[in-house]
């Protein structure tokens, strides 16, 4: 009976690439040089979004210490949906700066379904520190009717001023009304953008 170990590389690629980055490298970082090498692609993104509590907190302080020591982290998701509470969550461990460093390439980041408190330090706490973001997604899934003027106002003051971000993308189930909160709105970067809006006026303003 053949061994993992006496395949060739191009089926254990195919292999791994039925696994999230998550179950790659914790199945198979570290056995040997030759996995290492076949792991670089998951070690530069990761999907948080399906991960249980505890599967989590091993990634964010016993994987990532050590796999950032040779390749770093360049994309990442999170979210609510499957695991409430994990944006508050990484909100709270980014403020340790133990594992705030490990986040410092990053250029590409989706959230989904942020509160709206969640989403205000997320922003402003990290991602308006990463210099190296060029790509944002952020879907947000709802949206309570006394809190629609803030989010605005985050979209608007926070989100579109990162001065890097390249591709920005915002879902979200009403449309922005810019001519409520602003006259123009400057990109010094963007080049794709995806955004609700209520009227086609406020085209005008973007």
């Amino acid at each position: 009976m053949p061994r993992l170990f006496d395949f060739p590389d191009e089926l254990l690629c195919k292999i791994l690439e039925y696994l999230s980055s998550y179950d790659a490298i914790y199945s198979f970082f570290n056995l040997n040089i030759r996995f290492n090498r076949l792991l670089m692609p998951f070690k530069h993104q990761i999907d948080l979004t399906y991960l249980s509590y505890g599967q989590f907190m091993n990634f964010i302080k016993i994987i990532l210490p050590t796999i950032n020591k040779d390749e770093p982290l360049y994309s990442l998701k999170l979210g609510n949906v499957r695991t409430p509470g994990q944006i508050d969550l990484f909100n709270t461990l980014i403020h340790d700066q133990t594992y705030r460093g490990y986040f410092d390439n990053i250029n590409k980041i989706l959230i989904e379904c942020p509160r709206l408190n969640e989403l205000i330090i997320f922003v402003e706490k990290f991602l308006l520190s990463l210099s190296n973001l060029a790509s944002l997604s952020i879907k947000i899934d709802q949206i309570r009717d006394e809190d629609f003027h803030k989010w605005t106002q985050l979209i608007v003051n926070s989100v579109l001023s990162i001065s890097n971000l390249i591709q920005l993308e915002i879902e979200m189930p009403t449309g922005l009304v810019l001519s409520r909160v602003c006259n123009t709105t400057m990109f010094n970067s963007l080049i794709d953008l995806s955004l609700n809006l209520t009227l086609v006026t406020d085209l005008l303003i973007l």
